[in-house]
């Protein structure tokens, strides 16, 4: 398993995946972004994210991803399937803009299927 943090950055989590391939990612926990508000990977059930989040118009406070430090931000939420567009580690972290107030984490499942073997 792999914690990711509400309070820290983007976080690898030292899966590297090659373009093509099937990512397969599964998180529970619970964590705040609002004071005393814990819900889980999924976001908020009553809070959009705003334009300036890293992905607006997602539940705030949802686990979200990206392939490599530049790649396209992704939902990642309770699970998610995604097939990697380029090569590199898988990162994850909180939609959420400021980061110091937030609290608890998640963790994680990583599984990959290699681009040869997926359907």
């Amino acid at each position: 398993r792999i914690r990711i943090y509400a309070y820290r950055d983007w976080q690898s989590t030292g899966v590297r995946v090659h373009t093509g391939d099937l990512v397969s990612i599964q998180a529970q926990g619970t964590w705040s972004y609002t004071p005393d508000e814990y819900h889980g990977p999924e976001g908020h059930r009553r809070y959009s994210a705003p334009s300036f989040y890293p992905i607006p118009g997602i539940p705030g406070g949802a686990l979200i991803g990206r392939i490599g430090t530049d790649g396209e931000l992704l939902y990642a939420g309770r699970s998610a399937r995604w097939q990697a567009v380029n090569d590199g580690h898988v990162y994850l972290r909180i939609d959420d803009d400021m980061l110091g107030d937030n609290d608890g984490f998640v963790d994680i499942t990583i599984t990959v299927v290699p681009a040869e073997e997926s359907p």
